[in-house]
């Protein structure tokens, strides 16, 4: 039985509930960056050809299963890249935009 299978990356993602906050951090931590900051929340997605290589969240993780997907799929972002932040980002009609 000569079976093939193609190796599928896997994506590096750490998320840490058991704190007195919450915290996701996935892939890599370069590139152009998108941060917004106050007290108590802290959020930061890096670009790289207008794709998302990496995120941070802390606190607020709203979102994270958004991020996670356009990540992994390597939709560009860049027509929404303003929004991506933003308290008003509405991530249903965004997702039923770009995927099929």
């Amino acid at each position: 039985m000569d079976l093939k299978k193609e190796y599928e990356k896997q994506v590096n993602m750490n998320s840490l509930k058991k704190l007195s906050y919450k915290l996701v951090v996935v892939g890599k931590l370069e590139g152009e960056e998108l941060k917004h900051k106050t007290k108590t929340v802290l959020r930061k997605i890096f670009l790289q050809n207008d794709k998302i290589v990496g995120f941070v969240l802390l606190r607020d993780i709203s979102n994270a299963g958004v991020y996670l997907s356009l990540f992994s799929k390597g939709i560009n972002v860049k027509p929404y890249k303003d929004e991506l932040l933003s308290r008003h980002f509405y991530p249903g009609g965004f997702m039923s935009r770009i995927l099929p």
